[in-house]
């Protein structure tokens, strides 16, 4: 049988109740939120969409065809697909009406020569969002935004080449960034940078920093910590870098 205890008014209550995981606690930040979900055809934007249903969201991916996921994901209630495009003004503001948070994953498609997708992409979902009164955004940007890091002789040749072969992308990120971050108040934004992308299971161990990182992680890692700041806005207005 339950000891019990009285609170302040007389009203008695069994002792277990008082007894609160934090966890838990965690996970009902995020029960219910509805969630828009750009670039869900991506590696990436795909590990977010399995994490954001793991974490009963009601998911929404505005995508150009039906995302990799599998029969029993697509079936999910929670799970909305839009097919539309992401440069079409229209398709943007259906998908976004009645979102709580935003998670924008949209890569560079190098086969199609769309480079500044990103940019372009971004200035219309800003556009969107100040107009439907969605604030909570989480972009995702490229740790070489930041500059890169010192090395070997043979290191900083692999970086130079890196340089001239993703030079468009990292200037349309750039842009994309100051969109994000020049957005006067009327965003509560994250830009996250990643490591260099992984594929692999989630590990847990990964740091996060206002500084530039190195190293690699695991996209399952960086969905994880996507929905983190989705449930504890712990780095609203900051450019945030995260590696494993």
């Amino acid at each position: 049988m339950l000891s019990a205890v009285k609170t302040k008014r007389n009203v008695t209550l069994p002792t277990q109740m008082r007894r609160l995981n934090t966890d838990d606690v965690v996970s009902w930040a995020t029960k219910g939120k509805h969630i828009l979900v750009l670039g869900g055809n991506g590696r990436l934007g795909v590990e977010v969409i399995r994490q954001a249903l793991k974490d009963y969201c009601h998911v929404t991916a505005l995508v150009r065809r039906e995302p990799p996921l599998t029969r029993q994901e697509r079936a999910n209630p929670n799970l909305a697909i839009v097919i539309g495009s992401v440069l079409n003004s229209k398709d943007v503001s259906r998908a976004l009406e009645g979102k709580d948070a935003v998670i924008n994953c949209i890569g560079a498609r190098v086969v199609n020569g769309e480079m500044d997708i990103g940019s372009r992409a971004q200035w219309l979902l800003q556009e969107n969002m100040r107009r439907l009164g969605v604030r909570r955004l989480i972009t995702v940007s490229a740790m070489a935004v930041a500059g890169w890091s010192g090395g070997s002789a043979g290191s900083a040749l692999r970086h130079a080449m890196e340089r001239v072969f993703a030079g468009g992308i990292l200037e349309d990120k750039k842009v994309q960034e100051k969109m994000v971050t020049g957005s006067d108040g009327y965003l509560d934004w994250t830009v996250v940078r990643p490591a260099r992308l992984w594929s692999g299971q989630a590990t847990g161990k990964y740091h996060a920093s206002t500084e530039r990182l190195s190293g690699f992680i695991t996209r399952a890692d960086l969905a994880e910590f996507i929905m983190k700041e989705v449930k504890n806005n712990a780095w609203v207005g900051q450019v945030v870098c995260i590696a494993g």
